[in-house]
């Protein structure tokens, strides 16, 4: 079972596009704090990016704002981009 959820704030605001068919697809990044202090005694924050596809894309691209505080359920995957 591939299930995450996160809760943390929007960095930016999100970017709403449509496909060529009109599905939107929204997306952005949102920034999680850790729990736990590192070794320097300070938090830290994960950056992860994501991508709402349909209605739910067009839905939080139009309520959620740079600085908001929201959370995501859905599946993880991870992808490598390389230059050529």
């Amino acid at each position: 079972m591939n299930v995450i959820t996160l809760t943390g704030n929007a960095t930016k605001e999100l970017e709403l596009r449509y496909t060529p068919t009109g599905t939107p697809m929204a997306n952005g990044t949102i920034a999680v704090g850790r729990n736990r202090k590192n070794k320097d005694g300070e938090y830290e924050t994960d950056f992860f990016n994501f991508l709402a596809i349909g209605k739910m894309g067009e839905v939080m691209a139009n309520h959620i704002s740079k600085g908001d505080k929201f959370g995501i359920t859905g599946s993880l995957q991870n992808r490598v981009w390389e230059k050529e």
